[in-house]
């Protein structure tokens, strides 16, 4: 069993920054939810800004379930995070890179988790969006 780190309230502005962290018995990190804070061009008609979130479990390391919990804690910590995060930024956006994970499944899980799937990249991932609660802080 991996345990599983929430690292989001370790830091002061959410930028740029592993989300959780997933080790395994001997503490090596084996998987890794990432989250980086980025500028969008306005045509997109999405807002200024969104953050980015990327995923990778070593291979040998794999399993669903595994995936789940590491991405589960990343939401949770993240989406409780309102006061942490850019005010501009008012989505999530999630690429699902794997093509033997681009099955209904797969659509029906992040549509249960509240993500939105906007379409494809020019490399062949499918893009999903999740709104995201804003808060401003002076």
């Amino acid at each position: 069993m991996s345990e599983i780190e929430p690292l989001l309230s370790k830091q002061k502005v959410l930028k740029r920054q592993p989300g959780a962290i997933a080790r395994n018995q001997e503490g090596s990190i084996v998987g890794v939810v990432f989250v980086v804070l980025r500028e969008l061009e306005a045509h997109l008609n999405l807002g200024s800004h969104a953050y980015f979130q990327r995923m990778y479990v070593l291979p040998q390391a794999r399993s669903s379930r595994l995936a789940n919990q590491l991405y589960k804690k990343f939401l949770e910590g993240f989406i409780g995070s309102v006061e942490l995060r850019d005010h501009r930024a008012s989505t999530l956006m999630a690429e699902n890179i794997n093509p033997g994970l681009q099955e209904g499944f797969m659509r029906r899980y992040f549509a249960r988790l509240g993500f939105t799937m906007l379409g494809s990249n020019r490399l062949g991932g499918e893009v999903w969006l999740l709104k995201l609660r804003n808060q401003f802080i002076f």
